[in-house]
C-alpha cells in the first residue's frame, strides 16, 4: 500500500518547479482533474493520482473535449502529465503505465470533435420519419439504411460507401469498415440500425443486385445503380435534412453523435469493444480515414 506522505511528496515535487504565476491555475487544473475522476473524498494533497489507469484517463479527457477549448485542455492535460511524471519520480507508478499515461493527446480528442456538432435524438427521429413518409420508396429505404449506417456505429462518409455486400453480417450484427489504404476494422451495429438495412438489401436483391456496395445512387425511376460516392453520401444525407426539415447534418456530426453516446452511456471499456478498437483513442483517431 501506497503511504499518504509519498502522494504529498509527489505533488510537492511538481508544485516546486512551477512559476508562482502558474501555481494557482494548475492546481485548479488538479482539482478538477480530481472531481472528474471521481475521487471526491481527498483534499488535493493525498489525491491518489498512481492509481488513475489509461481507461479512466482516456473517458476523462474525451469528455473534456467536449466541454473545453483546445488550450483549456491542454492546460489540464499538462498538469496530469506533470503530476504523473512526479509519481513516476517517486516510485508510485511504473515507467510503462507512465508512457501509456503520456501517450494520450489532447489534439487527438480536440480534432476528433472539432467542427462536428452533436445530433439530438429528435433530429436523427424526424430524419427516419421523412423517409418512412417519403412515397419515393426507393429513394427513401436508401437514405434511411444510410442514416442506419451513419448513426448505427462509427464511421465517416468514407468507410460508408465503402461498404459492399460481404461486409455485412446482419444477424450478429457486425459490420467491416475499409478505408482508402486496405485498412479494416470490424464494428458492431446498433440493434436498431439492421432492419433498413435488411430492408434495402432487399429491395437490392428485388433488382437483381446481389453483391457490390451497398450503397447506391438512385435514378428518378426508383433504379439502384452504381456505387455512390463519399460526395454523393454528403449530399444526398443533405438532401434528407431538407426533406425532414431538420438542421443540415454531416456525416462527422453522425460519427461524433454515436461515439459521444457509447462513451458516455457504456463507459470506455464496453465502447472498446462495440467501436471495435484496442482502445477509445485509436477509435477517435481516425486520421487513418480521409473521407471527411
Amino acid at each position: 500500500m501506497t503511504h499518504p506522505n509519498s502522494t504529498i511528496q509527489a505533488l510537492r515535487a511538481f508544485e516546486s518547479k512551477l512559476k508562482n504565476s502558474s501555481k494557482i491555475t494548475i492546481r485548479y487544473a488538479l482539482v478538477r482533474a480530481a472531481r472528474d475522476l471521481g475521487i471526491y473524498n481527498a483534499e488535493i494533497e493525498f489525491v491518489p493520482w498512481h492509481t488513475v489507469n489509461v481507461d479512466a484517463l482516456q473517458d476523462l479527457v474525451i469528455r473534456w473535449a467536449s466541454e473545453m477549448a483546445g488550450t483549456t485542455l491542454k492546460l489540464h492535460l499538462s498538469a496530469l502529465r506533470g503530476i504523473f511524471r512526479s509519481c513516476l519520480a517517486h516510485g508510485l507508478i511504473t515507467h510503462q503505465k507512465y508512457f501509456e499515461l503520456s501517450q494520450i493527446d489532447s489534439t487527438v480528442f480536440s480534432n476528433a470533435f472539432s467542427s462536428a456538432n452533436y445530433v439530438e435524438e429528435h433530429s436523427i427521429r424526424m430524419l427516419i420519419e421523412s423517409c418512412v413518409n417519403d412515397e419515393r420508396r426507393t429513394l427513401a429505404t436508401r437514405d434511411q439504411a444510410l442514416i442506419s449506417l451513419l448513426f448505427g456505429t462509427v464511421m465517416g462518409r468514407a468507410e460508408a460507401v465503402n461498404i459492399r455486400f460481404e461486409d455485412l453480417d446482419l444477424k450478429q450484427r457486425k459490420i467491416r469498415i475499409h478505408d482508402e489504404d486496405g485498412y479494416s476494422a470490424a464494428r458492431v451495429l446498433s440493434e436498431w440500425a439492421v432492419p433498413p438495412l435488411q430492408e434495402w438489401l432487399d429491395v437490392l436483391a428485388a433488382q437483381g443486385q446481389h453483391s457490390g456496395p451497398v450503397l447506391r445512387r438512385v435514378s428518378n425511376g426508383g433504379r439502384a445503380l452504381d456505387d455512390m460516392k463519399a460526395g454523393g453520401l454528403y449530399k444526398a444525407l443533405i438532401n434528407r435534412c431538407v426533406t425532414a426539415g431538420v438542421q443540415i447534418i454531416k456525416p462527422r456530426d453522425a460519427r461524433r453523435t454515436v461515439a459521444t453516446d457509447l462513451i458516455n452511456g457504456e463507459g470506455t471499456s464496453l465502447s472498446k469493444i462495440t467501436l471495435g478498437n484496442s482502445c477509445v483513442t485509436a477509435t477517435l483517431q481516425f486520421r487513418r480515414f480521409r473521407g471527411e
